[in-house]
């Protein structure tokens, strides 16, 4: 693809070593923007004075599901997002540049000393603390005026916009979850995806990265089963032939339904920097309903997979012709008519929000190198 041009623009920020540890700081929370499986497929390197590139680890990013590097984007986005939100917290300003999506160098940030210091956004300093959760949440109501300003096109987020939509049928809960549930239909996605779960502490603390088993709305008996799996993978088909397949489906469904809202991000647009830039505003309003207490937990197989299907991204071997292709199809049509999508515009990402039950510790972020 070709690469693209300047978001904004900024003037180099001055040097010092109070600047560079400032950056460090802007960065080490941009990093805690959320990625696929919590695998934080980024690296950053200084590219010269205030300038920080920002590299795409391959090896981390792999997944069957990210065909395309579609959830890579989206990470990218958050991340980028972060970065700006985070910048004025330190009297700063950070303007980015995204480059080749298809490169290793995906972008390239940009810091400037601001005087006076910029008035720091409200939402940035819920950074920190937004988190994910897949336990089942409390009953209420969205109030959708949190998220209103964005649920018109966004000319500074490509013209992506938010839509929000709430509570959840039986109908489209069972579709969708047969749909995230392609994780368990393909062996390589799944064990790809039990790679990143993490089952004891001492896991968290040593990588750093994953997803702790306690934040997956599963049962311990689900956690044992799963850390069973991935420990002698030979056993994949047995269980899936098995309890396990249905029991998460139950979870999922019954989480679900008992979700006040589900909010996604929509473009006419689908090629790969409309996924940046609805990274950059998925992020806004995860803030601001961490701001309000709420939580989020992404649906991407329901969204980005389906994304990649009708971009011919899939790879043939991970979503083979029949039905798998078909749930798709009609998980893509029950959620352009729940969300109220018009006729040109796709979903790029969907993610279900609601009040946790009660606090959840937020994932784990490898040390900052640069």
């Amino acid at each position: 693809m070709a690469c693209l041009g300047k978001e904004t623009s900024a003037a180099p920020a001055a040097d010092g070593m109070k600047r560079r540890d400032d950056v460090h700081k802007i960065l080490e929370l941009a990093a805690r923007a959320p990625s696929g499986d919590n695998c934080q497929p980024w690296k950053f390197e200084r590219a010269g004075q205030g300038e920080v590139a920002v590299l795409w680890d391959r090896n981390r990013a792999a997944h069957p599901l990210d065909a395309g590097d579609l959830s890579s984007h989206l990470a990218l986005g958050a991340l980028l997002e972060s970065a700006r939100l985070a910048a004025p917290l330190f009297g700063m300003s950070a303007a980015f540049e995204l480059l080749c999506l298809d490169g290793v160098e995906r972008a390239r940030l940009r810091f400037r000393e601001v005087f006076p210091a910029p008035r720091a956004d409200p939402d940035a300093h819920f950074l920190s603390q937004r988190f994910v959760d897949r336990r089942p949440y409390l009953a209420g109501s969205l109030d959708a005026a949190w998220l209103s300003e964005w649920t018109k096109p966004q000319p500074e987020y490509g013209n992506c916009r938010l839509v929000v939509q709430g509570p959840v049928s039986r109908e489209l809960a069972v579709q969708i979850a047969k749909t995230e549930l392609l994780a368990v239909e393909l062996p390589g996605s799944f064990l790809r995806t039990l790679a990143w779960i993490r089952f004891t502490r001492s896991e968290v603390e040593s990588t750093s990265d994953g997803m702790p088993w306690w934040t997956l709305g599963v049962s311990m008996p689900e956690s044992w089963a799963l850390r069973t799996l991935r420990a002698f993978p030979s056993l994949f088909g047995v269980a899936r032939a098995l309890a396990l397949r249905r029991g998460l489906r139950g979870t999922l469904i019954r989480n679900l339904m008992a979700t006040p809202a589900l909010f996604g991000l929509a473009a006419v647009s689908s090629e790969p920097d409309a996924f940046v830039h609805a990274g950059r505003l998925a992020l806004r309003a995860w803030l601001r309903l961490t701001l309000q207490g709420w939580t989020a937990q992404p649906l991407s197989a329901s969204s980005v997979s389906v994304s990649a299907l009708d971009a011919g991204l899939i790879d043939p071997g991970v979503l083979p012709e029949g039905g798998q292709r078909i749930e798709f199809e009609i998980t893509r049509k029950l959620l352009s008519s729940y969300l109220g999508l018009r006729p040109d515009e796709k979903l790029l990402w969907l993610l279900r929000t609601g009040r946790p039950r009660s606090p959840l510790e937020t994932t784990a972020r490898r040390p900052l190198a640069l």
